[in-house]
């Protein structure tokens, strides 16, 4: 009867019932850094792990460098915004999805495993394009 009902519970709240796995931590941060999550504005520290569809942004005096979970690396610099759009890493299953959306500001993006594996599943959005990577190191500024 409890299986039953825990499965019930699980079938009802669907993937919202399962506690989100970070897919990448703030390893560094200078100045003021926020995370946005679930409409709530947060104040990041270093070592916050970041979750799938968090916006991760730094005010006129900031900086924050974030390592993926499969060793990519970003910098975002001062007044730069980027969303985790989606983040997937599961070599057994050759399944990898790396999307962001670069929203404002300047990053420098340093490709791991995703960028090495399965490139063409690497993607960078701005309000004014949308990158695919074919090397492993590139700066971004958006305005």
């Amino acid at each position: 009867m409890r299986i039953s009902m825990l499965f019930l519970v699980f079938v009802l709240l669907g993937p919202s019932a399962q506690a989100q796995e970070a897919v990448a931590v703030l390893k560094t941060m200078s100045g003021h850094v926020w995370v946005i999550r679930n409409d709530a504005r947060i104040s990041a520290a270093p070592g916050m792990e970041l979750l799938e569809a968090d916006l991760l942004g730094t005010d006129d005096d900031g900086s924050a460098g974030v390592s993926f979970m499969d060793g990519s690396r970003v910098s975002l610099g001062p007044d730069s915004a980027m969303e985790i759009s989606s983040f997937r890493f599961a070599p057994k299953d050759k399944d990898y999805d790396f999307q962001v959306y670069f929203k404002k500001g300047t990053a420098v993006y340093s490709s791991g495993k995703i960028g090495k594996l399965a490139p063409e599943t690497v993607r960078f959005r701005t309000p004014q394009a949308v990158l695919g990577i074919r090397g492993t190191t590139f700066l971004v500024r958006v305005q």
